[in-house]
């Protein structure tokens, strides 16, 4: 079974501030917030928003099966390993991975401008 981070975001679990973007306008300040957030979780300074607990983290770049947690704030993943967050679900030992990681692309195929081609793919993560 592979679990779905959707219904956290669905569930109401945790909000991402990427939600709040609502115009390429506003993505420059909320980034930068998102991204101080993400630092200070990925270091260990602030828990996670919720930790997704002894599961098998499915790597699709290498193929490899990792057991650990996996630690998300903001509806991001900012870490695989062991840890402690505000809210935490026992996978037990069930099947993680990630959504669609957009690892190759051409932005000036999208025929946008690089801001919208950003604003567009962020809604997806």
């Amino acid at each position: 079974m592979v679990v779905n981070l959707d219904f956290y975001r669905e569930s109401g679990k945790y909000n991402s501030p990427l939600s709040t973007l609502h115009s390429p306008h506003s993505i420059k300040g909320g980034l930068n917030k998102m991204l101080e957030r993400l630092l200070e979780t990925a270091q260990e300074r602030e828990l996670p928003d919720l930790v997704l607990k002894n599961g098998k983290v499915i790597n699709v770049f290498t193929g490899e099966i990792v057991e650990g947690d996996v630690a998300v704030t903001d509806g991001m993943i900012v870490g695989v390993g062991k840890y402690n967050g505000k809210s935490e679900k026992d996978l037990k030992g069930k099947y993680v991975s990630s959504g669609f990681i957009n690892a190759h692309l051409h932005v000036e195929s999208s025929m946008v401008t690089p801001p919208i081609y950003s604003y567009e793919e962020l809604k997806w993560g």
